[in-house]
Parts: structure tokens; sequence; C-alpha cells
């Protein structure tokens, strides 16, 4: 693994313990839901009773919300023939599809590139877990129909686009 530059499950799968006692999260309690980071800050805020007063992407983890997916994106930097590809990947308890992209930022983060999609992954989590099979490898366009491919590809733009 060469870190978090790679679309794979250990890069971004990360344990989050939480224990609050007082708050009626003590030990013994598992939650699997979908979480990022950007739910802890609602979640501290919601834990001390106060409301913010600016809008935030995550949501509390004491209230009820359950993502379905999370977009997780790395970007190129540099030119180099080293650097790891851009790529942004729509990940579910149940899959993954990730596409990799001709993007890069220079050292300022000005954005070259064409943005073509130059290599596209998908996993079933349940039947491969360790990401072993890339089930688009040679995937005609009736497999990738019949995999849903259409709707994660244009799920995955809407969310690069939010």
């Amino acid at each position: 693994m060469t870190g978090k530059a790679v679309p794979y499950r250990p890069a971004h799968e990360v344990p989050f313990y939480l224990s609050w006692p007082g708050g009626g999260l003590g030990g013994g309690t598992t939650d699997d839901r979908i979480v990022a980071n950007i739910d802890i800050a609602p979640t501290v805020l919601d834990a001390a009773g106060i409301t913010p007063d600016t809008p935030h992407d995550g949501h509390s983890l004491l209230g009820p919300h359950a993502r379905d997916h999370l977009l997780v994106e790395w970007w190129r930097q540099g030119s180099g023939t080293a650097a790891k590809n851009t790529w942004s990947s729509y990940v579910a308890k149940d899959r993954q599809y990730t596409e990799y992209y001709d993007l890069h930022t220079d050292a300022a983060g000005t954005v070259s590139g064409t943005g073509q999609v130059k290599f596209r992954e998908y996993y079933d989590l349940r039947a491969d877990p360790y990401q072993l099979r890339n089930s688009l490898h040679q995937a005609t366009p009736a497999d990738e129909r019949a995999l849903g491919i259409p709707g994660l590809a244009a799920a995955l733009a809407a969310d690069r686009t939010a």
C-alpha cells in the first residue's frame, strides 16, 4: 500500500472510536454506518448542545442520519512519472466504483490535464472484500449495464460537482 494515494479500502476505511458514557455512548456499542471526517465537528457540537450558525457538510453521529455512500478522492500533484493518478471513487458498503483521470495540479494548485477518464475499476465488496478482481476488466457494455455502472458513473459525476 502506498498511503492514501490509492482508492482501496485499507487507505480510507479507518475505525472511529468514540466513548462518552455520560452521553449514552458507553462500551460495547457498534455502529456500522458509513461516516466521514466531516461528521466529527457536527457530532462534537451536537454533544455540547451548540447549534452551528453556519452550514456543515457532515452530520452528527448522535442522530439517525445514515449515508448510502461516500465520495473519496485523491488529486495527483505534479507531472512527474512517480506521481499517482488523480482518482475519484463512489464507495458504498457493498460496492466501489473508481475513475482515474488525466488531471493533476502544480505546486500552486493550478489544475492541468484533459479530465478524460483513463481507467475504471468496480469491486463487489461483499464477494471480493480485498478488491482483487476488477469486474470491469474485459467487461462488455452489457456487463457494465448489469453491474449498474452507468448509474454509478452518473452518481460519481454528480458527487464531484456538488
